[in-house]
Protein backbone atom coordinates (compact mmCIF):
# COMPACT_ATOMS: atom_id res chain seq x y z
CA UNK A 1 0.00 0.00 0.00
CA UNK A 2 1.38 3.29 -0.57
CA UNK A 3 2.38 5.23 2.14
CA UNK A 4 0.48 9.10 2.25
CA UNK A 5 1.14 12.08 4.60
CA UNK A 6 -0.37 15.36 4.94
CA UNK A 7 2.15 18.51 4.73
CA UNK A 8 0.33 21.56 5.99
CA UNK A 9 2.78 24.91 4.80
CA UNK A 10 2.51 28.38 5.34
CA UNK A 11 0.46 31.02 8.08
CA UNK A 12 -2.95 29.49 9.92
CA UNK A 13 -4.70 32.86 9.09
CA UNK A 14 -8.20 31.11 9.25
CA UNK A 15 -8.32 28.49 12.17
CA UNK A 16 -11.59 27.87 11.14
CA UNK A 17 -10.77 26.30 7.78
CA UNK A 18 -8.06 24.48 9.27
CA UNK A 19 -10.36 22.77 11.53
CA UNK A 20 -12.57 21.44 9.17
CA UNK A 21 -9.70 20.39 7.18
CA UNK A 22 -8.41 18.57 10.24
CA UNK A 23 -11.75 16.97 10.32
CA UNK A 24 -11.56 15.46 7.16
CA UNK A 25 -8.58 14.16 8.01
CA UNK A 26 -9.83 12.71 11.50
CA UNK A 27 -12.35 10.91 9.68
CA UNK A 28 -10.32 9.84 6.69
CA UNK A 29 -7.80 8.46 9.49
CA UNK A 30 -10.89 5.42 10.45
CA UNK A 31 -9.84 3.75 7.50
CA UNK A 32 -5.49 4.97 6.59
CA UNK A 33 -2.63 5.61 8.17
CA UNK A 34 -2.34 9.94 7.45
CA UNK A 35 0.61 11.08 9.33
CA UNK A 36 0.05 15.55 9.52
CA UNK A 37 3.39 17.18 9.11
CA UNK A 38 3.10 21.28 9.60
CA UNK A 39 5.84 23.34 8.29
CA UNK A 40 5.40 27.19 9.37
CA UNK A 41 7.02 29.93 11.27
CA UNK A 42 8.31 30.28 14.22
CA UNK A 43 5.68 31.25 17.22
CA UNK A 44 2.88 31.06 14.11
CA UNK A 45 1.15 28.28 16.40
CA UNK A 46 1.41 29.88 19.32
CA UNK A 47 -1.32 32.66 18.16
CA UNK A 48 -4.01 30.08 17.92
CA UNK A 49 -3.42 27.94 20.87
CA UNK A 50 -6.77 25.68 19.89
CA UNK A 51 -5.43 24.74 16.86
CA UNK A 52 -1.54 23.78 18.23
CA UNK A 53 -3.82 21.55 20.95
CA UNK A 54 -5.11 19.83 18.87
CA UNK A 55 -2.68 18.77 16.48
CA UNK A 56 -0.45 18.17 19.29
CA UNK A 57 -3.74 15.66 20.54
CA UNK A 58 -3.47 14.50 16.70
CA UNK A 59 0.39 13.76 16.59
CA UNK A 60 0.96 16.29 14.20
CA UNK A 61 4.81 16.73 13.85
CA UNK A 62 5.47 20.44 13.73
CA UNK A 63 8.56 21.97 12.31
CA UNK A 64 8.67 26.06 12.66
CA UNK A 65 11.86 27.74 11.31
CA UNK A 66 12.73 32.49 10.82
CA UNK A 67 10.62 33.62 8.56
CA UNK A 68 13.24 34.40 5.58
CA UNK A 69 13.88 37.81 4.94
CA UNK A 70 14.36 38.08 1.61
CA UNK A 71 10.91 38.54 0.02
CA UNK A 72 10.48 37.51 -4.14
CA UNK A 73 6.97 38.00 -5.90
CA UNK A 74 4.09 36.45 -4.20
CA UNK A 75 6.24 35.35 -1.85
CA UNK A 76 7.37 32.38 -3.51
CA UNK A 77 10.80 31.56 -1.53
CA UNK A 78 8.05 32.14 1.82
CA UNK A 79 6.39 29.24 0.25
CA UNK A 80 9.48 26.99 -1.00
CA UNK A 81 11.00 26.94 2.14
CA UNK A 82 8.06 26.11 4.00
CA UNK A 83 7.49 22.97 1.60
CA UNK A 84 11.15 22.18 1.64
CA UNK A 85 11.65 21.94 5.00
CA UNK A 86 8.53 20.11 5.85
CA UNK A 87 9.66 17.78 3.45
CA UNK A 88 12.84 16.84 5.73
CA UNK A 89 10.47 14.85 7.85
CA UNK A 90 8.65 12.62 5.27
CA UNK A 91 10.34 9.69 2.93
CA UNK A 92 11.16 10.28 -0.30
CA UNK A 93 8.70 7.93 -1.78
CA UNK A 94 6.12 8.69 0.31
CA UNK A 95 2.77 10.28 -1.95
CA UNK A 96 2.62 13.76 -0.11
CA UNK A 97 -0.79 16.31 -0.07
CA UNK A 98 0.62 19.79 0.28
CA UNK A 99 -2.11 22.13 1.82
CA UNK A 100 -2.36 25.45 2.77
CA UNK A 101 -4.27 25.68 6.12
CA UNK A 102 -6.40 29.35 5.00
CA UNK A 103 -7.59 28.29 1.61
CA UNK A 104 -7.56 24.63 0.81
CA UNK A 105 -10.48 22.27 0.76
CA UNK A 106 -11.49 19.45 2.71
CA UNK A 107 -12.76 17.77 -0.96
CA UNK A 108 -8.94 18.06 -1.36
CA UNK A 109 -8.27 15.52 1.11
CA UNK A 110 -10.86 13.04 -0.15
CA UNK A 111 -9.62 13.44 -3.70
CA UNK A 112 -5.94 12.57 -2.58
CA UNK A 113 -6.95 9.64 -0.90
CA UNK A 114 -8.64 8.28 -4.35
CA UNK A 115 -5.61 9.37 -6.31
CA UNK A 116 -2.87 7.20 -6.98
CA UNK A 117 0.33 7.59 -8.04
CA UNK A 118 1.15 7.91 -12.02
CA UNK A 119 4.89 6.96 -13.71
CA UNK A 120 5.59 9.80 -15.78
CA UNK A 121 5.59 8.65 -19.90
CA UNK A 122 9.16 8.20 -21.06
CA UNK A 123 8.82 7.60 -24.71
CA UNK A 124 8.22 11.22 -25.98
CA UNK A 125 10.85 13.55 -26.84
CA UNK A 126 9.96 16.17 -24.14
CA UNK A 127 12.41 15.42 -21.25
CA UNK A 128 10.39 15.22 -17.56
CA UNK A 129 12.04 15.83 -14.25
CA UNK A 130 9.79 14.16 -12.23
CA UNK A 131 9.66 10.46 -11.81
CA UNK A 132 5.93 10.60 -11.65
CA UNK A 133 2.95 12.86 -12.21
CA UNK A 134 2.22 16.13 -9.56
CA UNK A 135 -1.49 16.17 -9.38
CA UNK A 136 -2.63 19.22 -9.54
CA UNK A 137 -5.88 21.46 -9.49
CA UNK A 138 -6.19 23.58 -12.43
CA UNK A 139 -3.51 25.86 -14.57
CA UNK A 140 -3.70 29.42 -16.63
CA UNK A 141 -3.50 27.53 -20.53
CA UNK A 142 -2.72 30.66 -21.69
CA UNK A 143 0.25 31.22 -19.30
CA UNK A 144 3.00 28.58 -19.31
CA UNK A 145 3.25 26.81 -15.97
CA UNK A 146 0.79 29.16 -14.34
CA UNK A 147 0.03 26.30 -11.96
CA UNK A 148 -2.57 26.43 -9.05
CA UNK A 149 -0.44 26.15 -6.26
CA UNK A 150 -2.36 25.33 -3.15
CA UNK A 151 -3.01 21.91 -3.64
CA UNK A 152 -0.28 19.57 -4.71
CA UNK A 153 -0.30 15.87 -4.00
CA UNK A 154 3.17 14.25 -5.46
CA UNK A 155 5.70 12.21 -4.22
CA UNK A 156 8.12 13.60 -1.42
CA UNK A 157 11.27 13.13 -3.76
CA UNK A 158 9.99 15.13 -6.77
CA UNK A 159 8.06 17.32 -4.97
CA UNK A 160 11.34 18.66 -3.40
CA UNK A 161 12.27 18.79 -7.25
CA UNK A 162 10.07 21.84 -7.09
CA UNK A 163 11.79 23.72 -4.38
CA UNK A 164 15.24 24.37 -6.24
CA UNK A 165 14.68 27.49 -7.11
CA UNK A 166 18.30 28.48 -8.47
CA UNK A 167 19.38 31.66 -7.31
CA UNK A 168 19.36 33.40 -10.56
CA UNK A 169 16.32 32.33 -11.93
CA UNK A 170 14.34 35.08 -10.51
CA UNK A 171 16.27 37.82 -12.04
CA UNK A 172 16.97 36.00 -15.89
CA UNK A 173 13.23 35.18 -15.62
CA UNK A 174 11.86 38.39 -13.44
CA UNK A 175 8.48 38.83 -15.13
CA UNK A 176 7.59 35.58 -14.33
CA UNK A 177 4.29 35.27 -11.94
CA UNK A 178 5.13 33.28 -8.47
CA UNK A 179 3.46 30.22 -9.68
CA UNK A 180 5.27 30.47 -12.32
CA UNK A 181 8.44 30.36 -10.40
CA UNK A 182 7.83 27.35 -8.32
CA UNK A 183 6.48 25.27 -11.61
CA UNK A 184 9.00 26.62 -14.11
CA UNK A 185 12.25 26.25 -13.07
CA UNK A 186 12.64 22.27 -13.49
CA UNK A 187 11.61 22.81 -17.06
CA UNK A 188 13.51 25.86 -18.39
CA UNK A 189 16.57 24.57 -18.38
CA UNK A 190 15.98 21.39 -20.60
CA UNK A 191 13.35 22.88 -23.33
CA UNK A 192 15.28 25.62 -25.64
CA UNK A 193 11.80 27.25 -26.24
CA UNK A 194 10.38 27.54 -22.46
CA UNK A 195 14.11 29.12 -21.67
CA UNK A 196 13.57 32.04 -24.71
CA UNK A 197 9.88 32.55 -24.16
CA UNK A 198 9.69 32.49 -19.95
CA UNK A 199 12.26 35.55 -20.46
CA UNK A 200 10.02 37.93 -22.11
CA UNK A 201 6.85 36.14 -20.27
CA UNK A 202 3.49 38.47 -20.60
CA UNK A 203 1.61 38.14 -17.34
CA UNK A 204 -1.91 38.18 -16.25
CA UNK A 205 -3.48 41.90 -17.27
CA UNK A 206 -6.61 42.71 -14.59
CA UNK A 207 -9.29 44.89 -15.55
CA UNK A 208 -8.28 46.17 -18.53
CA UNK A 209 -9.94 45.29 -21.59
CA UNK A 210 -8.72 47.39 -24.21
CA UNK A 211 -4.83 46.55 -23.58
CA UNK A 212 -5.73 42.72 -23.13
CA UNK A 213 -6.83 42.84 -26.33
CA UNK A 214 -3.84 44.39 -27.64
CA UNK A 215 -1.81 42.16 -25.73
CA UNK A 216 -3.66 38.90 -27.38
CA UNK A 217 -3.08 39.89 -30.47
CA UNK A 218 0.31 40.62 -30.65
CA UNK A 219 0.55 37.18 -28.93
CA UNK A 220 -0.92 35.13 -31.75
CA UNK A 221 0.84 36.74 -34.14
CA UNK A 222 4.01 35.68 -32.50
CA UNK A 223 6.08 32.48 -33.27
CA UNK A 224 7.81 32.22 -30.00
CA UNK A 225 4.01 32.04 -28.30
CA UNK A 226 2.82 29.50 -30.39
CA UNK A 227 5.94 27.51 -29.70
CA UNK A 228 5.89 27.88 -25.52
CA UNK A 229 2.17 26.71 -25.99
CA UNK A 230 3.19 23.60 -27.36
CA UNK A 231 5.52 22.71 -25.49
CA UNK A 232 4.08 23.77 -22.44
CA UNK A 233 0.80 21.42 -23.29
CA UNK A 234 3.23 18.42 -24.43
CA UNK A 235 4.84 19.02 -20.21
CA UNK A 236 1.62 19.36 -18.87
CA UNK A 237 0.48 16.17 -20.30
CA UNK A 238 3.56 13.99 -19.49
CA UNK A 239 4.15 15.30 -16.27
CA UNK A 240 0.65 16.30 -14.40
CA UNK A 241 -2.50 14.60 -13.67
CA UNK A 242 -5.59 16.11 -11.95
CA UNK A 243 -6.52 15.63 -8.58
CA UNK A 244 -9.85 14.39 -8.03
CA UNK A 245 -12.57 12.26 -10.75
CA UNK A 246 -12.30 13.55 -13.62
CA UNK A 247 -15.57 12.86 -15.79
CA UNK A 248 -15.06 14.70 -18.62
CA UNK A 249 -11.58 13.49 -19.64
CA UNK A 250 -13.18 11.01 -22.29
CA UNK A 251 -15.75 13.88 -23.39
CA UNK A 252 -13.90 17.13 -23.70
CA UNK A 253 -12.59 17.23 -27.25
CA UNK A 254 -16.33 16.71 -28.23
CA UNK A 255 -17.01 19.87 -26.22
CA UNK A 256 -14.42 22.09 -27.68
CA UNK A 257 -14.35 20.99 -31.69
CA UNK A 258 -16.75 24.38 -32.34
CA UNK A 259 -13.96 26.50 -30.52
CA UNK A 260 -10.59 27.92 -31.72
CA UNK A 261 -7.71 27.51 -29.91
CA UNK A 262 -8.02 31.16 -29.21
CA UNK A 263 -11.61 30.61 -27.78
CA UNK A 264 -10.07 27.84 -25.57
CA UNK A 265 -7.74 29.89 -23.88
CA UNK A 266 -9.50 33.81 -23.56
CA UNK A 267 -12.83 33.65 -24.41
CA UNK A 268 -15.17 33.35 -21.28
CA UNK A 269 -16.66 29.76 -21.19
CA UNK A 270 -19.68 28.26 -18.46
CA UNK A 271 -18.42 24.82 -19.55
CA UNK A 272 -17.72 22.64 -16.56
CA UNK A 273 -14.12 21.91 -17.51
CA UNK A 274 -12.82 25.90 -17.97
CA UNK A 275 -12.46 27.78 -14.92
CA UNK A 276 -13.18 31.52 -16.36
CA UNK A 277 -11.47 34.53 -14.46
CA UNK A 278 -13.36 36.97 -16.40
CA UNK A 279 -11.54 39.60 -14.22
CA UNK A 280 -8.00 38.60 -16.32
CA UNK A 281 -9.91 37.47 -19.63
CA UNK A 282 -8.31 33.90 -19.31
CA UNK A 283 -9.77 30.56 -19.27
CA UNK A 284 -8.51 27.29 -16.34
CA UNK A 285 -8.24 24.37 -17.57
CA UNK A 286 -9.18 21.45 -14.96
CA UNK A 287 -9.41 18.37 -17.37
CA UNK A 288 -6.68 16.65 -18.76
CA UNK A 289 -9.08 16.31 -21.69
CA UNK A 290 -8.73 19.90 -22.69
CA UNK A 291 -4.70 19.31 -22.63
CA UNK A 292 -5.31 16.31 -24.82
CA UNK A 293 -7.36 18.52 -26.76
CA UNK A 294 -5.15 20.83 -27.87
CA UNK A 295 -2.70 18.37 -28.55
CA UNK A 296 -4.52 16.40 -30.90
CA UNK A 297 -5.81 19.68 -32.62
CA UNK A 298 -9.29 18.69 -31.81
CA UNK A 299 -10.43 22.50 -31.76
CA UNK A 300 -11.57 24.64 -34.73
CA UNK A 301 -9.44 26.08 -37.33
CA UNK A 302 -7.41 29.07 -36.61
CA UNK A 303 -3.99 30.50 -38.26
CA UNK A 304 -2.63 30.74 -34.74
CA UNK A 305 -4.47 27.07 -33.68
CA UNK A 306 -2.68 25.79 -36.62
CA UNK A 307 0.66 27.19 -36.04
CA UNK A 308 0.51 25.37 -32.22
CA UNK A 309 -0.76 22.60 -34.17
CA UNK A 310 2.91 22.91 -36.41
CA UNK A 311 4.95 23.18 -33.48
CA UNK A 312 3.15 20.27 -31.36
CA UNK A 313 3.98 17.78 -34.37
CA UNK A 314 7.63 19.14 -34.58
CA UNK A 315 8.39 18.84 -30.90
CA UNK A 316 6.87 15.47 -30.23
CA UNK A 317 9.31 13.86 -32.87
CA UNK A 318 12.49 11.90 -31.94
CA UNK A 319 15.07 14.44 -32.47
CA UNK A 320 13.26 18.00 -31.84
CA UNK A 321 15.30 18.75 -28.84
CA UNK A 322 18.37 18.30 -30.54
CA UNK A 323 16.77 21.11 -33.50
CA UNK A 324 15.49 23.49 -30.37
CA UNK A 325 19.28 23.54 -29.34
CA UNK A 326 20.70 24.46 -32.24
CA UNK A 327 17.89 26.93 -33.05
CA UNK A 328 18.84 28.94 -29.38
CA UNK A 329 19.90 32.31 -31.03
CA UNK A 330 16.83 32.32 -33.25
CA UNK A 331 14.64 31.13 -30.42
CA UNK A 332 15.65 34.30 -28.14
CA UNK A 333 15.65 36.57 -31.16
CA UNK A 334 11.87 35.51 -31.07
CA UNK A 335 11.69 36.36 -27.49
CA UNK A 336 13.09 39.50 -27.99
CA UNK A 337 11.08 40.78 -30.70
CA UNK A 338 7.87 39.76 -28.52
CA UNK A 339 9.39 41.86 -25.42
CA UNK A 340 9.64 45.10 -28.09
CA UNK A 341 6.40 44.66 -29.46
CA UNK A 342 4.36 44.47 -26.10
CA UNK A 343 6.12 47.11 -24.81
CA UNK A 344 5.44 49.16 -28.07
CA UNK A 345 1.97 48.44 -28.92
CA UNK A 346 0.45 47.05 -25.45
CA UNK A 347 1.90 50.06 -23.78
CA UNK A 348 3.70 48.14 -21.04
CA UNK A 349 6.50 49.11 -20.24
CA UNK A 350 9.76 47.94 -19.80
CA UNK A 351 8.94 44.88 -20.96
CA UNK A 352 12.05 42.43 -20.26
CA UNK A 353 13.92 42.12 -23.60
CA UNK A 354 16.84 39.43 -22.58
CA UNK A 355 17.65 42.19 -19.57
CA UNK A 356 18.51 40.97 -16.02
CA UNK A 357 16.54 43.68 -13.78
CA UNK A 358 15.02 43.77 -10.41
CA UNK A 359 12.48 42.67 -8.58
CA UNK A 360 10.65 45.88 -7.19
CA UNK A 361 8.85 47.25 -9.80
CA UNK A 362 5.68 46.54 -10.90
CA UNK A 363 3.33 48.00 -13.36
CA UNK A 364 -0.32 49.05 -12.61
CA UNK A 365 -2.85 46.24 -14.47
CA UNK A 366 -0.43 43.51 -13.91
CA UNK A 367 -0.42 40.67 -11.44
CA UNK A 368 3.62 39.65 -12.60
CA UNK A 369 6.49 42.09 -11.72
CA UNK A 370 7.80 43.98 -14.61
CA UNK A 371 10.93 44.47 -15.47
CA UNK A 372 11.89 48.32 -15.71
CA UNK A 373 14.57 48.56 -18.50
CA UNK A 374 14.97 51.31 -21.02
CA UNK A 375 16.41 48.54 -23.59
CA UNK A 376 18.54 51.16 -25.69
CA UNK A 377 19.83 49.70 -28.62
CA UNK A 378 17.68 46.39 -28.90
CA UNK A 379 20.58 44.24 -30.97
CA UNK A 380 22.96 44.89 -28.14
CA UNK A 381 20.68 42.13 -26.35
CA UNK A 382 20.64 39.94 -28.94
CA UNK A 383 24.52 40.36 -29.20
CA UNK A 384 25.06 39.69 -25.51
CA UNK A 385 23.28 36.51 -25.65
CA UNK A 386 24.81 35.45 -28.60
CA UNK A 387 28.57 36.00 -26.78
CA UNK A 388 26.79 34.08 -23.90
CA UNK A 389 25.84 30.81 -26.04
CA UNK A 390 29.25 31.22 -27.57
CA UNK A 391 31.05 31.21 -24.33
CA UNK A 392 29.08 27.84 -23.41
CA UNK A 393 30.06 26.09 -26.56
CA UNK A 394 33.44 27.14 -26.04
CA UNK A 395 33.36 25.36 -23.09
CA UNK A 396 31.12 21.88 -24.48
CA UNK A 397 33.99 22.07 -27.00
CA UNK A 398 37.01 22.47 -24.28
CA UNK A 399 34.94 19.07 -22.45
CA UNK A 400 34.69 17.13 -26.04
CA UNK A 401 38.55 17.52 -26.63
CA UNK A 402 39.31 16.53 -22.63
CA UNK A 403 37.01 13.47 -23.53
CA UNK A 404 38.52 12.18 -26.39
CA UNK A 405 35.63 13.16 -28.76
Amino acid sequence: MTQRAILFTGLVRDPARFQLLLDAIVDCRRHFDLPIVVSTWRDELAKYPEILVRLQALGAHIVEQNEPNLVLSGHILHQIACIDLGLDLLDENCFVLKLRPDISNTADVTDFLAATPISTMRHRAMPSPFLEKLHIRAFFAAQPFYINDITIAARAGDLRRLCRLPFLTPLRYSRLGPEQLLWAPPFIQDIPVLDAYLRANVGLIFNNPEQFAILRSVLVHEPIYARAIACAMIAMQENFAFLGTDPLQATSSEMVREMTLEDMLWAPSDLPHFASHPTCYTNGFRTMGLVSAVLDGAYAPSAFGDAVAASITAYMRPGALADQRTARVSLHAEAARLGVRVEEEVGIKGVKTLHDAPLHRQTQGAQANWSIVNPGDRTAALDVEINMLRRTIDGLNVRLREAGV
